[in-house]
């Protein structure tokens, strides 16, 4: 049963009540967002006997999608219910590389390191060749899922690969380090450091060599503390912006 907590609340009519006690409006209910925050608009027995507008395509899950994401190659509704019986034009076999939703690319855009099919399973970035993998310029291969990232993307904290190989120490054995959206490569050595968010540990830090390179990353590591170690003077331009805004301390490394 759908059981809510008596907060006190009460939803208005056209609102969904969450098992958290929020309301949202009715119709974002079985809609594939989590709009509740506690995942009870999307609950199986929740959408199971749910009637979606006269507009929107009915799932076989119960959940609602746009009529529009009805076969387009890509599982919008979670059980594939919204491309089944879907009439797609064959792909030409002389041109074309037919992917496992169905979809045609272009046969050059197979092995590209790109998911160009926008399917689970890259497929048409499977079997290929070692020779005929390629990736753009600044770009890296992934170790097994066969697509290509930016080389900014690499030690960053996030799993971009999908198989953890961008932050393997195959690239990692150089240390990266991040200081307020400034990236710092530098040479490693053992020190002690001291957290920034009022926590003390000590860790392996990095002191400055003489050849520092700064880009400022991509997309920053989130849910990380940074650890701090002493750094009496700057030897670049680079690290004099980590002087001046964490005096005493320099160098900062995230600690995953």
């Amino acid at each position: 049963p759908h059981c809510i907590p008596d907060n006190g609340t009460r939803c208005q009519p056209g609102q969904f009540t969450c098992l958290n006690g929020r309301c949202i409006r009715a119709q974002w209910k079985c809609d594939n967002d989590n709009d509740c925050g506690d995942g009870s608009d999307e609950l199986e027995r929740v959408c199971a006997f749910h009637t979606c507008e006269p507009t929107v395509f009915t799932c076989g899950n119960g959940r609602c999608v746009p009529y529009h994401y009805r076969c387009d190659h890509y599982d919008d509704c979670g059980d594939n219910s919204d491309e089944v019986a879907c009439l797609f034009r064959p792909c030409d076999p002389n041109t074309e590389f037919t992917c496992n939703n169905g979809r045609c690319v272009a046969k050059e855009y197979v092995c590209n390191g790109i998911n160009n099919c926008y399917d689970n399973g890259t497929s048409d970035e499977q079997n290929c060749r070692e020779s005929e993998r390629t990736c753009q310029p600044e770009h890296t291969k992934c170790q097994s899922t066969n697509i290509c990232i930016p080389r900014s993307y690499l030690c960053d904290g996030d799993n971009d690969c999908g198989d953890m190989s961008d932050e393997s120490p195959t690239h990692c054995g150089e240390h990266t380090v991040f200081f307020f959206g400034l990236q710092l490569s530098v040479a490693a050595s053992p020190a002690t450091g001291t957290a920034m968010e009022g926590r003390t540990a000590p860790t392996a830090l990095m002191n400055p060599s003489p050849a520092v390179s700064a880009t400022p990353p991509s997309h920053p590591p989130k849910g990380t503390f940074w650890f701090c170690a002493s750094a009496p003077t700057p030897l670049s331009a680079a690290l004099s912006l980590c002087v001046r805004v964490c005096l005493p301390v320099c160098i900062c490394e995230r600690i995953l």
